[in-house]
C-alpha cells in the first residue's frame, strides 16, 4: 500500500490479483473508513498488507499554517493506520522513492507529469484513475512492494 499525504495526494492498494487507487479523502472520518476497508478486503482475502507513506514536512518559504497543515494531515494518516491495524514503515522521503524510478530533474510540473506517465506504464488496467492525485501513491506502493521482496 502507498499513501501520498496531503490534499492533492492518494492512497493506492497492490493487491494479488490487481490495483486499485483512490484520491485522498476529504475528511479524516473518511480516511478512517477507506482504511478500515482496505484492511477489511486485506484481512478476508488472508492478504498481507503493509503501508509505505511518503514523508511530509515544511519547506523554505511555507507559512506557519501550511506548514501546521502539513503535519496535520500526516499525523491524521499515521493514526488512521494505527486505528485501522494496518502496519507501516517509516516515511520515505520523496527524493528516495523518485530516485527508485530514475526521475530525470525537471521543474515540478514536469515531474508530476512524468511520474503520472510512469504509473500509467505500470498500471495500464487502471487506465484514467491514474491521475495526478493518485500517480505518486501507485509509485509508492509498486516501491514498497519491490522493496518487501529485497529485504
Amino acid at each position: 500500500m502507498g499513501i501520498d499525504p496531503g490534499n492533492n495526494g492518494g492512497l493506492a492498494v497492490i493487491w494479488p490479483n490487481g490495483a486499485e487507487c483512490f484520491k485522498m479523502p476529504d475528511t479524516k472520518q473518511d480516511l478512517f473508513l477507506l482504511l478500515g476497508e482496505i484492511k477489511d478486503k486485506a484481512s478476508l482475502n488472508d492478504w498481507d498488507l503493509i503501508c509505505y507513506y511518503e514523508k511530509q514536512w515544511g519547506k523554505t518559504g511555507d507559512t506557519p499554517i501550511t506548514a501546521f497543515s502539513l503535519g496535520y494531515g500526516f499525523g491524521a494518516i499515521e493514526t488512521a493506520l494505527y486505528a485501522c491495524g494496518i502496519p507501516k514503515k517509516p516515511a520515505v522521503a520523496a527524493i528516495t522513492w523518485e530516485k527508485y524510478y530514475n526521475t530525470p530533474k525537471m521543474d515540478y510540473k514536469q515531474r508530476k507529469k512524468w511520474l503520472k506517465s510512469a504509473a500509467q506504464g505500470l498500471f495500464p488496467e487502471l487506465g484514467k484513475k491514474v491521475t495526478d492525485k493518485t500517480a505518486d501513491a501507485l509509485l509508492i506502493a509498486h516501491y514498497g512492494k519491490d522493496k518487501e521482496k529485497s529485504d
